[in-house]
């Protein structure tokens, strides 16, 4: 969480030139977005990727 607060206070200090202002409130938004999404919606044991179908399929199964 501090790396999020310190990117948002970063960029905020970025949105203060004026050619760029609208490009960094929009990355900071975007980025915001994402970051709310994944605290909000994923834990650590959700995601889980294996590229081998078959080893995905023994660890996710209950029938295994």
């Amino acid at each position: 969480i501090f790396v999020t607060i310190f990117l948002f206070v970063f960029l905020g200090a970025f949105v203060t030139l004026d050619a760029y202002r609208y490009m960094w409130i929009f990355l900071a938004v975007i980025f915001g977005v994402i970051v709310f999404t994944d605290c909000v919606f994923f834990n650590e044991g959700d995601f889980l990727y294996d590229p081998f179908y078959n080893n995905w399929l023994e660890k996710t199964s209950p029938q295994y």
